[in-house]
């Protein structure tokens, strides 16, 4: 995890005057309150921003996507070396070499399980007469750490006196800084070697063989100098200029300015890479973890807030089909500035109401209506690739969120915004601030407290993009109430277009909806709006990271991509009827890379799932993304095989795929989605060839909507 924090002297002296978390929400909005506020956030006011780091709030928007960029392209997007430039080797001393043994321990089965992941990694054979008892101890994540007692070997070793550096004269160096990056790697021991005359000496038995470390493991007498020697000679030349202080495996940068900073950050970054160090892992290797500790159910903390995870089929089946589980979780709220209470954020009567009123909208015949829009903006899609399709490698996500954008204003709202040539439109920036705001404080503790919130800048940000969106439905609410008024419906679908307010006009959902209102259907203005924002937000951002994934994985694997492209040559023009093989690829991108990683329910009474009882108040969650990796239903789950959707399909348990949600809150866009997704992907498959970009893999993201942080990198290459 990578931090980022601007504090100021002495801003974190007085942080008792809040006891209790629970009392921020008592507070007003005085002097007083703003003090404590203050000091909350210069204690920790960290936001998630798209690539999951945590930046303070007093950074300006600008630095903050400078950051962004620094991290993406020197850390994320650089090609690792195939040999780091400093290798260090640990060679053990021995001052008696007489040889010593022990018998296995036992290992229960889990256990047995994680060794043999261990094993495949770090070690090798072994036939030493050097040999030392092991134990499997629980990291915090709740994977496995295997730990040798080495101590008989530690008493004949020679000590290293290597000196490790003082605590204090570290703490020394950051006086009078201003800003902070603290960066912790991933697996630091193990980058270390051992000496080949040394591998002999870490041997320990298994029930499953002999074997000894071939990197440098945990409890050797000497690891700990040994590392720093070899993190210390990485990182010489900056330790001695004093731009970064290290500590075994923790690197802090600290500068009185930005500027300063970002040129270190660069550095810093560049010698990672060179050395193929990595950074700790983010939230879905986090909760993928605890899983693989506690099993399909686990639970955690996040603030004051119980979250209860699911991932057996099973589970997910009682959860997601109970109709007593209707109301979302807390996580939701932040939705409602931009959506209110639309499909997405209501609940009960108000959920059971509307979700009548609107299904009908999406009755597959009426899906007819947006075939032509989704086509028609996705040749302009296409003709803007052109400039890329030149064979090296590009970022191709911003591309696919303003053809998203493009299509669903167009079948929500009736309206052409033409975000492909006029990205930077007023409207156009408001839509991209409100999900990028509302993706940061889905997963910012503070921010979660509107108190808080109400003091930052993306609360600003948030204002004024509001401003915008609502000011553009309703005026387009009002155009096209007037237009169903003075036009024929039956003869609209054939009109010719007039003004921003149509192209050929065709019915677009927000005119269903005003249909409805006329027939006595019950929406009001708000709820119209509530309910055509609510359509573009969840349309818009689901179907831009199912088809970034999709086209990442087709430019991986070329046997699949030819067989789609074969398929979508075949069946042009009738994409919307039959494309069995291009269905089952989006199926398997959408199992890999589920658009919504996990759904989320608050609990009103106590709710009882087996022996386990989930207490009112919490929250209960179905991880799609673990559920989807489970090995009973999807064997080898991490290789994209579309043939599972083919051969097996009927077979497979009804809730080990819920990409779309599953029961009476499902999504009800989904052939929407599916329709949009045939149509755009054999598009582009009958324009280029996706190729792979070298070295590059994506780095999913557990927000609202998964992304990935990286972006989505690949190459282009034209069909003759």
């Amino acid at each position: 995890m990578v931090k980022l924090h601007i504090t100021k002297k002495g801003s974190c002296e007085n942080t008792n005057s809040v006891k209790d978390i629970n009392e921020i929400d008592k507070l007003d909005k005085s002097d007083n309150v703003r003090s404590v506020v203050s000091e909350i956030m210069a204690i920790d006011m960290g936001e998630e921003t798209d690539i999951d780091l945590k930046l303070g709030e007093e950074i300006k928007f600008n630095d903050k996507k400078l950051f962004n960029e620094i991290f993406t392209r020197v850390y994320l997007n650089s090609k690792r070396h195939d040999k780091p430039l400093v290798r260090k080797e640990m060679k053990l001393t021995l001052v008696d070499e007489k040889p010593f043994a022990c018998a296995p321990r036992r290992l229960a089965y889990k256990g047995k399980l994680e060794l043999q992941n261990i094993i495949d990694e770090y070690l090798r054979p072994s036939e030493s007469e050097f040999v030392s008892p092991i134990v499997l101890v629980k990291k915090k994540t709740g994977e496995l750490r295997l730990c040798v007692d080495y101590r008989k070997l530690n008493k004949v070793t020679a000590k290293d006196i290597y000196p490790m550096p003082l605590i204090d004269d570290l703490l020394d160096r950051l006086a009078n800084k201003k800003i902070f990056t603290k960066l912790d790697l991933k697996n630091g021991f193990f980058h270390v070697f051992m000496g080949e005359d040394s591998i002999k000496y870490t041997s320990f038995p298994t029930p499953l063989g002999q074997y000894e470390f071939i990197s440098l493991p945990f409890g050797l007498k000497n690891a700990p100098a040994t590392f720093q020697k070899f993190i210390n000679k990485i990182f010489a030349d900056m330790i001695r200029s004093g731009e970064v202080i290290v500590y075994l495996d923790g690197i802090m940068i600290a500068t009185q300015s930005l500027k300063e900073h970002f040129e270190i950050l660069q550095k810093v970054f560049l010698k990672i890479v060179q050395n193929n160090l990595e950074l700790r892992e983010q939230i879905l290797e986090w909760l993928h973890s605890l899983r693989k500790k506690h099993g399909p159910v686990f639970r955690i903390w996040l603030g004051r807030d119980l979250m209860v995870f699911f991932s057996d089929p099973e589970d997910v089946k009682q959860l997601l089909s109970n109709n007593t589980l209707l109301k979302k979780s807390r996580s939701y709220e932040l939705a409602e500035a931009w959506l209110g209470k639309g499909l997405l954020t209501s609940s009960d009567d108000a959920w059971h109401r509307r979700r009548k009123l609107l299904t009908p909208a999406f009755h597959f015949r009426i899906l007819s209506e947006f075939k032509e829009p989704i086509e028609e903006n996705c040749k302009i899609f296409i003709r803007k690739l052109r400039e890329k399709a030149n064979g090296e490698q590009f970022d191709i996500y911003p591309y696919i969120t303003l053809f998203a954008l493009d299509a669903i204003l167009e079948t929500a709202m009736g309206i052409k915004k033409n975000a492909q040539m006029q990205s930077e439109s007023e409207y156009v920036k408001a839509v991209q601030t409100i999900c990028r705001v509302m993706h940061k404080q889905s997963f910012s503790f503070w921010q979660r407290f509107e108190i808080i919130f109400r003091f930052t800048n993306s609360y600003k940000e948030r204002t004024e993009a509001l401003k915008i969106l609502h000011g553009e439905t309703k005026r387009v609410i009002k155009l096209r109430r007037q237009m169903l008024q003075d036009t024929n419906i039956q003869t609209m679908a054939d009109a010719e277009k007039s003004d921003d307010v149509g192209g050929k006009r065709r019915l677009a959902f927000l005119d269903m909806l005003l249909i409805s209102q006329q027939e006595g259907g019950g929406l009001t203005d708000q709820e119209i709006r509530e309910e055509v924002d609510t359509f573009l937000f969840e349309g818009h951002d689901t179907t831009s990271s199912a088809i970034a994934f999709c086209i990442y994985l087709l430019s991986q694997h070329r046997e699949i991509q030819q067989r789609a492209y074969e398929e979508a040559s075949a069946l042009r023009g009738h994409e919307k009827e039959s494309m069995r093989y291009m269905e089952a690829v989006i199926k398997e991108t959408l199992r890999l890379y589920p658009s919504v990683p996990f759904y989320s329910r608050k609990v009103q009474e106590d709710l009882q799932l087996g022996n386990i009882t989930v207490p009112k108040g919490a929250s209960v969650s179905t991880l799609a993304y673990m559920v989807h990796r489970d090995e009973k239903y999807y064997p080898e789950p991490e290789k994209f095989d579309p043939e599972r959707f083919l051969a097996a399909e009927k077979d497979l348990h009804p809730f080990a795929f819920v990409a779309f949600s599953a029961g009476p809150r499902n999504c009800i866009g989904q052939k929407y989605a599916m329709l949009e997704l045939k149509l755009s992907l054999s598009s582009l498959l009958r324009s280029y060839e996706f190729l792979p970009a070298e070295g590059f893999k994506p780095k999913a993201l557990a927000e609202l909507v998964m992304k990935s942080g990286n972006g989505v990198q690949i190459r282009l290459r034209p069909r003759i």
